[in-house]
């Protein structure tokens, strides 16, 4: 498992400005880690963060975004209208 974390970590590293700048490879990234069991946004002190730009407040602003759409898969098959977005945003971090 280490072996293959590794792997994915270099695969990462060597293509981390093509996983930020289009959107068709990072959906295909996306797909090969949920295929693998392996989840991008686990770690926010890890690898992933450093490669992938993301700051604390943008690693929790994006799992907060990610929950507010599972929540919303039972009714909407996790679409949300941007402003409904926003308004369980707002709730979620006054909290």
């Amino acid at each position: 498992m280490e072996r293959f974390r590794d792997a994915l970590q270099d695969f990462v590293t060597k293509h981390s400005d093509e996983i930020k700048a289009s959107p068709g490879f990072r959906s295909k990234f996306h797909q090969m880690c949920a295929q693998a069991g392996v989840d991008p946004l686990a770690s926010r002190k890890g690898l992933w963060a450093k490669v992938l730009g993301l700051g604390d407040f943008y690693y929790e602003l994006g799992v907060q975004v990610v929950e507010v759409c599972v929540a919303a898969r039972p009714v909407s098959g996790g679409m949300v209208a941007m402003d409904a977005l926003v308004d369980a945003l707002r709730r979620k971090r006054s909290q």
